[in-house]
């Protein structure tokens, strides 16, 4: 299957993207962690969060889409008030920011979202073209490496050759060259 967001190719157990981090909607969860994600899905739901959330999502993307980018961070920031674990929405947030130039606030948003998914390498890789932007070289070049390290390590990236050269391209800039 491929992800609806940039077509990368997904398994039914991702729940969200390695590429993008978008959330999966055809995600089955292995057994083991059905019953625990059945008991979080119900406190959400009894509490009415569940369909604000989507309602948020729907609304920020909206005002993205429209390039409404400081309504769009407006209704992110909600989202994660309300849900810190939904990682997708992270990236979708640091892109709101980086569209208005402040890149600083979308390596914030997206050093949060690292503690969730610690090995995705989109993230490693987004840090690394933010710092680039904002000229922030050693910090660029330090997370386009680790990005390339995961990605090669990731069985879903080792067939997805595109990102990986997109990570090496990033790094041809930052090419230390030897003295002889």
């Amino acid at each position: 299957m491929k992800c609806a967001y940039c077509n990368h190719n997904l398994t039914a157990h991702q729940p969200v993207c390695d590429y993008c981090g978008a959330n999966n909607p055809e995600y089955r969860p292995q057994e083991t962690e059905v019953n625990t994600l059945r008991k979080q899905r119900q406190a959400f739901d009894q509490s009415g969060l569940g369909s604000e959330i989507n309602m948020l999502l729907e609304q920020g993307q909206a005002e993205y889409a429209a390039e409404h980018y400081a309504a769009a961070i407006d209704c992110y920031t909600r989202v994660l008030t309300l849900a810190p674990q939904e990682f997708a929405v992270y990236f979708y947030l640091a892109a709101s920011y980086s569209a208005l130039k402040r890149h600083e606030e979308a390596i914030r948003v997206m050093e949060r979202a690292l503690p969730l998914q610690p090995n995705n390498a989109p993230i490693y890789y987004n840090l690394g073209m933010l710092h680039k932007q904002i000229g922030h070289s050693s910090e660029a070049r330090r997370y386009f490496e680790k990005a390339l390290r995961l990605a090669k390590k990731e069985s879903a990236f080792k067939n997805n050759q595109d990102f990986i050269k997109s990570i090496r391209e990033a790094l041809k800039e930052y090419k230390r060259w030897k003295i002889f």
